[in-house]
């Protein structure tokens, strides 16, 4: 039987909280359409989350677990600032996305969760569409095979190391 908790249970504290999270995982896919500009798609998943260990409500002792998974998928179209090297590419240019949000628990009593701390303190800034400004640079060794970097500002990554196939 799930213990039932009421407004009398105070959080006294918690004797171990830790977070974690999975680094972005990204793919994209660019189309040159010119040799300045080109249009693509991107898509990126993260999960993160709290452990509460021996989490005290007055009498009762509880280990709870939350997790967030966001999945992004965007429209990403670039400038490209060099035009006459086969293997340097400097862009910039924006992604324009939706963020799916999903959360999950394990806490005791899903009613008090959801009625008193499922308040969406968490989420509360986050917003399903994002819009994030990119800086970026590949850099091809081989005629097919190359490394690329961005910074950006905002969701759903802020740096991306990757690696690079030219079709």
């Amino acid at each position: 039987m799930t213990p039932r908790l009421t407004a009398k249970h105070v959080c006294n504290s918690s004797k171990s909280t830790k977070g974690f999270s999975t680094p972005v995982l990204n793919g994209i896919y660019d189309y040159g359409l010119a040799d300045i500009f080109s249009i693509g798609i991107g898509g990126s998943f993260q999960q993160y989350g709290t452990k509460h260990i021996n989490d005290s409500w007055g009498a009762l002792t509880i280990n709870w677990q939350e997790t967030v998974q966001r999945i992004n998928i965007g429209l990403r179209p670039m400038f490209h600032l060099t035009k006459n090297t086969e293997n340097l590419d400097f862009y910039t240019g924006f992604r324009f996305g939706y963020t799916n949000y999903s959360r999950t628990n394990n806490f005791p009593d899903p009613v008090y969760y959801n009625n008193n701390l499922n308040n969406d303190f968490g989420l509360l800034f986050y917003t399903n569409y994002s819009v994030q400004a990119i800086l970026g640079a590949r850099y091809y060794p081989a005629p097919n095979f190359g490394i690329n970097m961005e910074a950006c500002i905002g969701a759903p990554y802020f740096v991306m190391l990757g690696m690079n196939y030219k079709f």
